[in-house]
């Protein structure tokens, strides 16, 4: 009976095992890609991409969602645009923060910080400049929702969204060719049952300016992620098939 006890204990081990092994490491990458041409009117259109790495809870069923990052590296990164004066804008990423990604009538989304500044220099070589938070206390922000009134000119206002695998349309703006059009972005999720696989969500902004007299600016972020199962996870399973197996042959040997 003992080899027949050790076995149960095992499978029944590998089995808990398996059921909580969720805890997915990922690569990602964030790039504020589709824009209007008056995304910063003056200084240029700057484009960011950055990579990252971490781990996180994904899973499909029986709920689909992502959440509980931890051990999150990367993510941060600049990009500079100038104009034929002095004047210059750096884009900055600061990493991202907590996730909270749910279903919800079939589209996979929710809040998710991405902190960061748009640096503005006002004076050759830099010495003067000017900082606008990308998020704020992680209440609002970029890839939160909200918005946050630019410095020093409050009727300059971005307006975030959260995250999400759907559509995204930004209707009648000024597309980079000078023509006036639309913006579309959709995400994906094409991971597999357990979590594993690559999910893309997508956020808009607006950056509302009328009371300038000049056309509202647009960015689309981009946020992908790459779950890959820990060897460990299949070594796992491979046990846990196994010693189902012997169990089940030396039940029937008893009887």
């Amino acid at each position: 009976m003992r080899p027949t006890l050790s076995l149960t204990w095992l499978a029944t081990t590998l089995a808990a095992s398996l059921a909580s092994a969720d805890l997915l490491p990922f690569d990602g990458t964030i790039a504020i890609g589709e824009r209007s041409q008056t995304i910063f009117a003056g200084f240029g259109d700057p484009v960011i991409s950055v990579v990252g790495s971490g781990t996180g809870e994904s899973s499909r069923t029986p709920v689909n969602e992502i959440n509980g990052f931890t051990g999150v590296t990367g993510f941060t990164g600049s990009t500079s645009a100038t104009t034929p004066s002095f004047a210059a804008v750096r884009l900055e990423l600061f990493g991202i923060g907590a996730a909270n990604f749910a279903e919800s009538m079939m589209v996979l989304g929710g809040p998710m910080a991405v902190p960061g500044r748009l640096r503005t220099f006002l004076s050759p070589g830099g010495a003067t400049f000017r900082d606008n938070p990308l998020t704020i206390a992680g209440t609002r922000g970029l890839g939160l929702g909200g918005s946050i009134p630019f410095t020093p000119l409050p009727t300059v206002t971005p307006i975030f969204d959260a995250w999400r695998t759907g559509v995204v349309q930004l209707s009648n703006v000024s597309t980079e060719n000078g023509a006036v059009g639309n913006i579309t972005a959709q995400g994906f999720d094409s991971r597999t049952a357990n979590g594993a696989g690559a999910v893309q969500l997508v956020s808009a902004t607006r950056i509302a300016r009328g009371s300038l007299g000049i056309p509202d600016g647009y960015f689309i972020t981009r946020l992908t992620l790459v779950f890959v199962p820990e060897p460990t996870r299949a070594a796992l399973f491979a046990c846990g098939a196994l010693a189902t197996g012997l169990l089940a042959s030396l039940r029937s040997r008893h009887r």
